[in-house]
């Protein structure tokens, strides 16, 4: 995502190379609060893109490969059979990478660097990712069974309320005075296999279509929507059209 994010004018931060930076998201973070919607509005959001900028280039990413495993983990929960071409099968995603890489210049999905990492890993973790490794190089060999073996040595998704969305991460911020400030999420609010996921839709809504709107406009669309599929596209595309920003005529 960084490299997706990169200015396309040098040095140019907007609101939206700043909402698909971890760089700029943690600096704007630091300096106003949880990445709202209204930190988003031109006023505001031009006040703090000098810090944004300044700030950002103090922040340093990491790959940590046991957070990548827990992610493959909790995705093959959904997946018949994880590691084989089909659904995020490991040969597929080098492709992918590769294809990233020489387009933004991003990282590849594995260099020589990262062997120390993957030697580091505990047992069962290095066992699962050459294991996944092992099962997508074997789709490059040759099949007894000709064509047919071959398209059926494939992985597909089960039943999707197994999987799990871990992208896990961990910030550590170190102040002037030299203490740490740590935090690590395995899997961020709402996402699949977050149990408290159910409640992060509607509160968002809320926030968000309540600031352009107003708290009781948020309210009835929302009721709205909760009530499909008995109420019909058409009403409720009539619904949004009839909601006008706060401060609208």
């Amino acid at each position: 995502m960084e490299g997706f994010s990169r200015p396309h004018l040098p040095g140019l931060i907007n609101t939206v190379n700043t909402n698909f930076s971890t760089r700029r998201t943690v600096a704007l973070s630091l300096l106003a609060g949880a990445p709202t919607g209204d930190l988003f509005a031109p006023e505001r959001f031009d006040r703090l893109r000098p810090g944004i900028s300044s700030l950002s280039r103090r922040v340093e990413l990491r790959h940590h490969w046991p957070y990548t495993i827990d992610l493959l983990r909790g995705v093959d929960e959904a997946i018949d059979y994880p590691g084989r071409p089909g659904i995020y099968g490991m040969v597929e995603a080098h492709r992918t990478l590769d294809r990233f890489r020489k387009a933004f210049d991003t990282p590849s999905a594995l260099a020589a660097g990262d062997i120390p990492a993957i030697l580091r890993l505990p047992r069962a973790d290095a066992a699962y990712l050459l294991r996944r490794y092992a099962i997508g190089l074997r789709s490059r060999l040759p099949f007894r069974g000709g064509t047919a073996a071959r398209e059926a040595y494939v992985s597909r998704e089960t039943d999707l309320r197994h999987m799990s969305l871990r992208f896990g991460a961990g910030v550590r911020i170190t102040l002037d005075d030299g203490r740490v400030l740590a935090e690590e999420v395995l899997t961020p609010p709402g996402f699949a296999g977050d149990a408290e996921r159910i409640r992060i839709p509607p509160a968002k809504f809320r926030r968000e279509v309540g600031a352009a709107t107003s708290p009781e406009r948020a309210e009835d669309l929302l009721e709205l929507l909760e009530r499909r599929p008995t109420a019909s596209p058409r009403e409720i595309a009539a619904a949004v059209r009839t909601s006008r920003p706060v401060g609208a005529r």
